[in-house]
């Protein structure tokens, strides 16, 4: 349990400094100051802002990549089309690119409804999408 721990605590900071390097220096992150449960480290936070222009760019090649899915599924089902290595490669291509979507929409901020304020505290991000 004690190697567990020390394992969880290095993925985390490991995490955070992918972040903070990934992130911060390029404008995709906010710090999220005066917000309840938000956790600053070195200035930085992980949690991305719901209005990135990146994250629009991210959600738009993530409509191609459904149009292009909802088109060649019912293709290669019906004609037994898609067994060459460049149409596996790009399912394989999408597929990583939708796993990652997932892990990522669990570090982006929202909006709430009811009052309308951007939360960024990665903990109810996570109660949200949960």
């Amino acid at each position: 349990q004690h190697k567990v721990g020390r394992l969880c605590k290095r993925l985390r900071n490991s995490l955070h400094c992918l972040a903070v390097f990934c992130c911060c220096h390029r404008g995709l992150v906010t710090l999220g100051q005066g917000q309840k449960g938000a956790r600053r480290r070195c200035g930085c936070s992980i949690v991305i802002h719901p209005d990135n222009n990146m994250l629009l760019l991210w959600k738009l090649v993530g409509a191609c990549f459904a149009i292009y899915l909802a088109f060649s599924i019912p293709y290669c089902l019906a004609f037994d089309a898609c067994r060459s290595s460049i149409a596996r490669g790009i399912d394989d291509t999408i597929d990583v690119y939708f796993m990652c979507d997932v892990v990522l929409n669990m570090i982006t901020g929202f909006k709430d409804v009811e009052s309308g304020e951007t939360i960024m505290s990665l903990p109810y991000i996570i109660r949200e999408y949960a």
